[in-house]
Order: C-alpha cells, then sequence, then structure tokens
C-alpha cells in the first residue's frame, strides 16, 4: 500500500477547519450564553451553528480548491479536492463539538462558558504546536501565535454578548 503524502493544501484545511470551529463556534457560544440564560437554547443553537458551518466550510474548500485548479495549468485530482473539503469538514467538527461539550455538561452557564472557552484555548494551543512540529517551526511560538492571535475573536463574542444582552434586556 502506498504512503500518501501530506500536503499544502492538506495542512491548510485541517489547520483552518479546526483553528474556525474552535473560535467561530466558542465566540458564538459565548456570545449567546452571555446573552440567554437558557442552557437549551445555548445547546441548539450550538448544534445549528457547529452542524451548520462544518458542511458549509468542508463544501467551501471544495469548490474553493477545485476552482483554483481549474485556473492552474496543472490540473489536480478531483479526490484531492474531496479530502481537502472532508478535512475542513471534520476538522471543524471535531473543534465545533469539543467547545459546545462543556454546555452539555454542565448546568450552570457561567462555568460551561469557563470551560467552553478554556476547551478552546487549549485546543489552539495544541493546535498550534502541532502546526509547528508539522511544518518544521518552534512549535511553542507557533502555538503561542495560534492561541493569542485566533484567541481575541472569544472575547469579541463575549463582548457582543454581554453588549447585546444589556441592550435587548
Amino acid at each position: 500500500m502506498r504512503k500518501r503524502k501530506i500536503t499544502e493544501a492538506n495542512v491548510r484545511n485541517a489547520v483552518f477547519g479546526f483553528e474556525d470551529g474552535f473560535v467561530s463556534s466558542v465566540g458564538a457560544l459565548v456570545g449567546i450564553a452571555a446573552a440567554s440564560q437558557s442552557m437549551s437554547f445555548v445547546i441548539a443553537s450550538g448544534l445549528v451553528i457547529v452542524m451548520v458551518e462544518a458542511f458549509s466550510m468542508g463544501v467551501g474548500s471544495f469548490l474553493s480548491e477545485k476552482s483554483g485548479s481549474e485556473l492552474s495549468t496543472k490540473k489536480a485530482k478531483t479526490r484531492n479536492f474531496v479530502i481537502n473539503g472532508f478535512l475542513m469538514w471534520a476538522s471543524y467538527m471535531i473543534a465545533g463539538f469539543t467547545v459546545l461539550f462543556p454546555y452539555v455538561l454542565f448546568t450552570q452557564n457561567s462555568l460551561a462558558m469557563g470551560f467552553s472557552i478554556l476547551s478552546a484555548l487549549m485546543g489552539l494551543f495544541i493546535l498550534g504546536f502541532i502546526k509547528g512540529k508539522v511544518v518544521k517551526r518552534n512549535p511553542l511560538n507557533s502555538a503561542l501565535e495560534m492561541t493569542f492571535i485566533a484567541g481575541g475573536a472569544i472575547i469579541l463574542g463575549y463582548v457582543i454578548g454581554t453588549i447585546g444582552s444589556n441592550v435587548v434586556g
């Protein structure tokens, strides 16, 4: 059996899927949780966000990779687009459900929110570390970069959710 080579597009799609799954999902969940005290509403919203966004990201990856190939003189195999779309979808799903799980596990909104944020930050750190290893860069620097840059969106989600809950009241 032939060993499959990891491509630049594979790494790009997996990193983007995990990063966006952690950041978009936790940002939306924190915003929704800050604006609502209904855990069932937060969980239902989280399920919709994670599943729809993961599918959209996977399809978007497939279509954008295919479009880029259509411009190129070297034609890539359709199988590569499917693999990259799957990587985007699967990585988003894993990350999204990781940050949604605390809302299922805990009944107290603030506790679930804290663990969701912590799991996203830990996930981003681990993702950055692994990415550093794969691309042969300093893993700690890569982990810190990923955590701090992507982590800013988490704060934004909380701020917007808090402002929103105060406005609608």
